[in-house]
């Protein structure tokens, strides 16, 4: 025991490891890339997310009868504005305005038909009577504010580094 204990090293193999690395980064996918058509058809994709913005300030006037409607859009075309228009009718006409309006938003307040023709009008028209669920609408167009919109040119570099992006990941994940 004592002979073994002084001679140890004569008598054990030193503990070995094989070690194989794979080196994987961004260089190894460096030269992946979006193609011109992949960007196109991510961008018609997406086409809502590049599309402009239109949004409209609105005055409307909802009554509960036909007649007191035309009267109220007579008076409003003739010029003015659409409450001192809605005033002869007294408290059978309800007055609202409705700030910066998407045309989805305003359709679910108005009903499609009559947000249909206050986003197609341009600013100071007055449209109506329209019958909606509520009752006939005048519609006045105060504003129409018309924000963003990007071309496919336009919008291309920001879609080829998200699109360029994406594709590495993707390629070193199947590197690994």
């Amino acid at each position: 025991q004592q002979y073994y204990s002084a001679n140890r090293a004569r008598y054990t193999v030193p503990e070995q490891r094989l070690l194989r690395l794979a080196t994987v980064g961004p260089a190894q996918v460096g030269n992946v890339a979006a193609s011109p058509q992949e960007i196109a058809a991510y961008y018609n994709a997406n086409r809502a997310n590049y599309a402009a913005k239109d949004t409209r300030s609105l005055t409307q006037v909802v009554v509960p009868d036909r007649g007191p409607a035309n009267a109220i859009a007579t008076r409003a075309k003739a010029g003015g504005t659409l409450a001192a228009a809605a005033a002869p009718a007294g408290t059978n006409a309800a007055v609202t305005t409705l700030q910066d309006q998407t045309r989805e938003a305003y359709s679910s307040v108005a009903g499609q038909v009559v947000a249909g023709a206050a986003f197609s009008a341009p600013s100071g028209a007055v449209i109506g009577p329209l019958q909606s669920d509520f009752g006939w609408v005048v519609v006045k167009v105060d504003a129409v504010k018309s924000t963003g919109g990007k071309t496919l040119e336009q919008a291309t570099p920001e879609i080829a580094e998200k699109l360029n992006a994406d594709k590495r990941k993707q390629a070193i994940e199947d590197i690994v």
